[in-house]
């Protein structure tokens, strides 16, 4: 007799999404204090600004906190310890995921570096989500249909 897969543990799905919900914020804190050390075009062309420029400190401790802020609504918004295939949230995080990439892409015209990398961070988290949903939709199907 063939032994039936079953479903991942909650556990397993709880620490993965917490894990993986950090690293997000890691990489993001990461980027933002990386990208404070590039030169600014805008500052060096437009501006005539020479070189060395400052650490933009303030803005990119402004954005350290503006990720932590936001990787704390997903995590609000997705529950990770209560997962359950629910791709309704996903949904709902996707949703507000396109919404801030959009309110920041709208500021990106002449932008300190520090928040071109934000916004490219956004982007992919928003792949990662949409990588996630047709993961679980898959697995519902496979559900649905074959198990």
């Amino acid at each position: 007799m063939e032994k039936k897969k079953s479903a991942p543990k909650d556990e397993e799905f709880s620490r993965s999404g917490l894990i993986l919900l950090a690293l997000y914020w890691l990489v993001g804190v990461s980027l933002m204090c990386w990208a404070g050390t590039q030169t600014d075009g805008y500052k060096l062309h437009v501006m005539h600004i020479p070189l060395p420029h400052p650490y933009p400190l303030t803005g990119v401790l402004s954005f350290v906190g503006i990720v932590t802020l936001e990787v704390g609504v997903l995590l609000i918004v997705m529950r990770p310890w209560s997962y359950h295939s629910e791709w309704t949230r996903l949904v709902l995080a996707m949703t507000l995921q396109g919404s801030l990439l959009f309110f920041f892409g709208v500021a990106l015209i002449h932008a300190p570096p520090y928040m071109v990398w934000h916004w490219m961070w956004l982007l992919g988290g928003l792949v990662i989500q949409g990588v996630a949903l047709a993961g679980t939709l898959i697995w519902i199907f496979y559900e649905m249909f074959f198990a």
